[in-house]
């Protein structure tokens, strides 16, 4: 009870309104409004400013692979962004409460460590559902092999890229890989041709 009496806080209202956020999109999601799917997050990995090519590919595939890491795409992004939250809350909470914090100033520094920290919790905790969505999307991922995919990054033999392909209306996210050594840039077609089960990744080729 005193933990709920402290999240109320002025230093802690940013994380507990987040907090809130995400508790209404699960009740909204029980009682049937929403869908785990009805949030569909755009990630643009190309930079609003003029790169040399070389560097500009070198950042999008650093990015693609930082997304991978962290299990974007293989798991809702709503679970991601709900452990995200509930970690920082929680840290954010907890930290002021001992620390007898209430300045605004060393609560912007506490939140670095603080979202850092819960970045890297949301990633462990995420693990156990990357099996759990991959073995309940094994029919999406047959009905995707064979349908055309739109590049949402950039995408060489090197370097996985973020893809989109529409199955029955539905968008789904997946990971690409141009078959050999070609090279495919954000808003080009390819055609799913195979899984890659080692990277789990699919193989394209230009459509």
């Amino acid at each position: 009870m005193e933990f709920l009496k402290y999240s109320m806080e002025a230093v802690n209202l940013p994380y507990t309104f987040l907090m809130l956020l995400i508790a209404l999109f699960w009740l909204s999601t029980f009682i049937g409004v929403l869908d785990l799917g009805s949030i569909d997050v755009d990630v643009d990995l190309e930079a609003d400013v003029d790169l040399d090519a070389d560097a500009e590919v070198t950042s999008v595939g650093g990015m693609s692979k930082l997304l991978h890491f962290f299990h974007v795409g293989e798991v809702p992004i709503m679970i991601l962004l709900s452990f995200f939250f509930l970690f920082a809350w929680v840290g954010s909470v907890l930290t002021n409460y001992y620390l007898e914090n209430s300045s605004w100033g060393m609560a912007a520094i506490l939140a670095v460590p603080i979202l850092v920290g819960s970045l890297i919790l949301t990633k462990f905790a995420s693990i156990p559902f990357v099996k759990v969505f991959k073995h309940i999307s094994k029919e999406d991922d047959t009905n995707v092999i064979g349908k055309v995919c739109m590049l949402k990054s950039n995408s060489n033999k090197e370097s996985m890229g973020l893809a989109e392909v529409k199955l029955d209306n539905v968008t789904q996210t997946i990971y690409v890989v141009p078959k050999g050594n070609i090279n495919l840039a954000k808003g080009d077609k390819a055609l799913v041709i195979m899984r890659e089960e080692n990277r789990n990744c699919y193989i394209v080729e230009p459509y």
